[in-house]
């Protein structure tokens, strides 16, 4: 069990779970990245992450999708683009 739930036995202070992982969700940053970087690539590439923390668990979760992104090529070389996300 995580989450809220695990404030009190980590000794933490009420709701830092929720504001953590807040702060994750909205910093951005990631290692020697900066936010601006990191958002970037996630819309070139068609990432998303959301954080969230519950009662029960502090949940991670990525979407991305599972097959061609983008137009590849130029004129009679033209790959198919976006078929389809799933996650």
């Amino acid at each position: 069990p995580g989450g809220r739930d695990a404030e009190k036995r980590l000794g933490f202070k009420l709701g830092s779970m929720a504001v953590g992982s807040r702060t994750m969700q909205e910093g951005g940053a990631f290692g020697p990245w900066t936010r601006e970087q990191v958002e970037l690539f996630c819309v070139d590439h068609l990432l998303m992450v959301e954080i969230n923390c519950n009662e029960e668990s502090l949940t991670i979760d990525f979407v991305f999708p599972t097959s061609n992104v983008g137009n590849v090529g130029f004129g009679n070389d033209v790959q198919l683009g976006i078929t389809g996300t799933e996650a």
